[in-house]
């Protein structure tokens, strides 16, 4: 029974994988959101590892520290750095995100960060990076979660601007990471996640 489940998460792992490489990334929350949550009932019928939101979040800002707010901290970066060195970029931003966010409705706005932000911690840090930490080092569990991430979000532009898109985006991914590393919290790097997302796009909406 035990090589059965191994064998479908693995068979899992393998198809978020290519789902990220030929940028499907739906195909993706489909396997692993359900996944996931099957793995937290499980917990809780254990009374084991499990996570309430706010005490969860909570929890992680204690044990993560600053590492909450480096994301944010890079997001910014990213983009005030941009306006000296690639002014196109935050264009490059907007083009990559307009498919999938309302930019003109506040709220809706900020309801579409929140589920996206989640949605995507579920998948490549409640599921990928979980998974991959028990056959790999948790360092490179976590540096081949954030390459499929970065392949992800990946969109195409000038080759300067996507690599700098990409690299960026790799930079938040290893500190999403981390920050579940240290926690096992997907609620930690949800908050994070969201935090800096929603600088980032208040920033090249209203600053740039």
């Amino acid at each position: 029974m035990d090589n059965k489940k191994n064998i479908i998460r693995l068979s899992a792992v393998i198809i978020i994988c290519l789902s990220c490489l030929i940028r499907v990334p739906a195909i993706a929350m489909i396997i692993a959101i359900p996944f996931w949550i099957v793995e937290k009932r499980k917990s809780r019928k254990k009374q084991e590892n499990i996570e309430i939101a706010p005490q969860s979040i909570l929890e992680g800002f204690k044990k993560a520290g600053w590492l909450i707010l480096l994301p944010v901290v890079s997001g910014v970066t990213a983009v005030l750095l941009s306006k000296l060195i690639m002014p196109d970029f935050y264009i490059h931003v907007l083009e990559r995100t307009k498919p999938i966010l309302v930019f003109d409705k506040l709220p809706v706005l900020i309801i579409q960060l929140l589920i996206l932000a989640f949605a995507e911690e579920v998948v490549f840090r409640g599921f990928l990076q979980a998974q991959m930490s028990t056959r790999i080092k948790p360092a490179y569990a976590i540096a081949v979660t954030s390459f499929f991430f970065s392949i992800a979000h990946y969109s195409s532009g000038a080759i300067n601007i996507v690599l700098y898109d990409l690299f960026f985006i790799f930079v938040d991914s290893i500190l999403y990471g981390i920050i579940f590393e240290r926690t096992k919290s997907v609620y930690a790097c949800w908050s994070s996640h969201f935090l800096a997302n929603a600088v980032g796009v208040g920033i090249v909406l209203f600053l740039v």
